[in-house]
Order: C-alpha cells, then sequence, then structure tokens
C-alpha cells in the first residue's frame, strides 16, 4: 500500500492546530476546517502534477529542502508568536514559484468559494499551509532515505489518495484552474452514467419480439425439466476458487464447496471479523457524539479506527484479488451508514471544526479500503 500523504497530513493538522490558524487569519474555525479540508489534498496533487512533468520533480524538491527541517514542530509557536506574515509570506512566494503567479489566486478563489471565505483569507491560509505539506513531504523522503526520483515516485502515487479525499462539491470550484494534477474532473454524474445506460439498453427491449419468445419459452422449459432430473437440487455448489490466503503460505484451494462468504485470512489476522469490529466500534463513536466536548472525547477513538483502517489495507494486499473483492464489498456496503452518520456529526453546531479533520481521515482510508 503507497503512502497517503493526504492522511498523514490530515493527522498532523489538528483541532488544536485548527484553532491556532482561525485566531491567526480572525476568521471561524469551521470555515477554517472546511478550507483545510480541500486544501490539503489540492496542495498534495498540485505538487504531484509537477512533479510529473520534466524537471518538475527537482523543483518540488528544492522547495522541500528551503524549508526549514523544524518547521513541523514550530510552526505553531509562529502562529501564535506574531510570525504568522513571515509564515504567509515565505509560504506564498514559494507556492507562487511551484504553480504560477496567476495559477495561486485561482487556487485561493476555489477553497474561498467553497468554505464560504474571502480570496484573501483563503490565500493566507495556502499560505500557511505550504510550508507545513512539504514539511511532511520532506520527513517522509528523509524517512523513507528517498532520492529526487524516488520523491517524485512517491508523490505520482498520491492521485487515488487525493482524489478520495477532496471533499464533495469542491471539484465545481476547479472549472478554470489550471494546475497540473488538480484540474476539474471531467467524468459524466452518476445521474448521466445512469441515463446512457437506460438510453443504450432501450434498443435491446424493442428487439425482445414475441417471436423470438415463441422459442425461446420451449427451450427454457426443456432446460428446467433437465435440470429438475439430473441436476443436484441440495446445495448450492460452485467450483470458483475459494479465498483461503494466509500470509507466508500464500495457499487458495480450488474445490466444489458451498457458496458463502470467502474467507479472508492475512498475518493471521481475520480481515472480516477485524472488520466487523471497526465498523462496529466506529459506528459506536460517531453515535456518541452529540455536542463538542462528545466530539472531543471522541477524537482518540477516530484515530485509532483510522490507523486500524490503514492496517487492514496493509494487510489485504496479501489477499488474492478474489479476497480483495470481497472485503472491499464488505466496506463499500457499510458507506451509506456511515455517510449518514458523518452528516449527523458535522451537523452539530461546533462539532465540524473540531471533527472534520479527523472524520476526513478515516473517509479517506475507507474509500482506500473499499478500493482494495
Amino acid at each position: 500500500m503507497s503512502t497517503n500523504l493526504v492522511s498523514i497530513a490530515m493527522q498532523y493538522i489538528t483541532p488544536e492546530m485548527i484553532g491556532r490558524f482561525a485566531s491567526a487569519l480572525g476568521i471561524d474555525r469551521r470555515l477554517i476546517s472546511q478550507a483545510v479540508s480541500a486544501a490539503v489534498p489540492a496542495l498534495i496533487g498540485s505538487f504531484a502534477g509537477i512533479a510529473s512533468k520534466p524537471g518538475g520533480a527537482a523543483t518540488i524538491d528544492a522547495a522541500v529542502r528551503d524549508q526549514d527541517p523544524s518547521i513541523l514542530d514550530s510552526i505553531s509557536g509562529m502562529l501564535e508568536g506574531g510570525s504568522q506574515q513571515d509564515l504567509i509570506q515565505k509560504g506564498s512566494n514559494t507556492l507562487a514559484t511551484l504553480l504560477g503567479p496567476s495559477s495561486v489566486p485561482s487556487l485561493a478563489s476555489a477553497i474561498g468559494k467553497f468554505a464560504g471565505m474571502s480570496q484573501g483569507t483563503s490565500s493566507s491560509l495556502l499560505g500557511m499551509l505550504a510550508p507545513a505539506v512539504l514539511g511532511i513531504i520532506g520527513k517522509q523522503k528523509e524517512q523513507k532515505g528517498l532520492d529526487t526520483s524516488g520523491m517524485a515516485r512517491l508523490l505520482s502515487a498520491q492521485k487515488q489518495h487525493v482524489n478520495e479525499a477532496l471533499p464533495a462539491g469542491f471539484s465545481n470550484y476547479l472549472k478554470g484552474v489550471d494546475i497540473p494534477g488538480l484540474r476539474a474532473p471531467a467524468t459524466p454524474t452518476r445521474e448521466k452514467v445512469a441515463h446512457a445506460a437506460f438510453s443504450q439498453a432501450k434498443p435491446a427491449e424493442k428487439r425482445s419480439s414475441p417471436r423470438i419468445l415463441t422459442w425461446l419459452l420451449p427451450i427454457a422449459a426443456v432446460a428446467a425439466v433437465a435440470w429438475w432430473f439430473l441436476g443436484d437440487r441440495g446445495t448450492t455448489v460452485s467450483e470458483t476458487p475459494v479465498d483461503e490466503t494466509v500470509v507466508g503460505e500464500r495457499t487458495t484451494s480450488t474445490q466444489t464447496v458451498e457458496t458463502g462468504p470467502v474467507r479472508l485470512v492475512a498475518g493471521g489476522v481475520d480481515l472480516a471479523t477485524a472488520w466487523d469490529k471497526t465498523f462496529s466500534e466506529l459506528r459506536t463513536t460517531l453515535e456518541g457524539v452529540s455536542d463538542v466536548e462528545t466530539a472531543q472525547s471522541a477524537l482518540p477513538k477516530l484515530q485509532a479506527a483510522a490507523s486500524e483502517l490503514e492496517r487492514l489495507a496493509q494487510l489485504s494486499e496479501e489477499l488474492s484479488p478474489a479476497g480483495r473483492t470481497a472485503l472491499a464489498r464488505l466496506v463499500d456496503q457499510a458507506q451509506p451508514r456511515l455517510a449518514q452518520l458523518y452528516e449527523k456529526v458535522l451537523a452539530i453546531p461546533g462539532v465540524a471544526e473540531i471533527a472534520q479533520p479527523r472524520i476526513e481521515v478515516v473517509r479517506s482510508q475507507l474509500n482506500t479500503l473499499a478500493r482494495a
């Protein structure tokens, strides 16, 4: 599983830091939280797009090396100690160099419109966030011992994570934003896809004439009689492989067995059972949030859920394709219920600015697992 820079960044930007951003900019925490949820993946996607261009990786690498090595530890003090203007100025200059002077206002405008704040405020927020995001990339580069090419590969692996983390509706504001790796998607909406599928299906309905049915029905009747006398009407069986993958042994048996759930085992862990437990705990945590105080107490549990989901995603790589598909299906089936709980929690007054960063991390991990 590739390193998820968005998830790492969102874990670093805690509710306390959201509060410091809000205080420094003199704006409501809720709006800052909304803006950060879009700005962080947008910046990582932009840097990834730049790194994919000829000479772009070297440009990003130079910007990473230009950051104060202690920026991740000192940024909070800079926000509180009156040095925020220096931080904003340096971050804004770095972004102008990387993205181009005309692209930064476009991105700031998109984030501002999405979060409901002025372009000037969102520009200042981007100036604060850029050094932090570059610092996180630099830390990963150092920890993994990456050279410029390795860092480029790390960034190129972020596309899916960025797409999953970008908040719903934000892409509508990206029209006209010309930044490599961050453009409004051209994919049709679900309604258009459904309409196209329906339109394609209609000619088939017209071709199904009564004349065809007159000879199809006898064939079906003969097949039914043959199945009745010759077939096994007891337990339904399947010749498809049943996933019994175990890390280290990698055994997969193909045999005639009763059709049922695929057994998912990796690293000695039953992933289906582990998922059920994580989903149950996550649901209970979200259902328990009713005000600011309970939201604050839920943060460690949300973080634990995100860590467990990341672990399950890593273990899922040891499964066969059939096993990964089965696990992804389990997760996908739970998504609608969790989405309802997210909306309920984030609608509680004062809770969004506290819980949304952690919820976005959880959602990102769930989306990754659902596409395993």
